[in-house]
């Protein structure tokens, strides 16, 4: 449900400050 697509979420943005940190 809807936690899952929260974690999903979570994982992109991680994934996506990973490859272009910004502090």
């Amino acid at each position: 449900g809807s936690i899952a697509r929260h974690c999903l979420k979570q994982l992109e943005v991680l994934d996506i400050v990973e490859k272009d940190p910004k502090g």
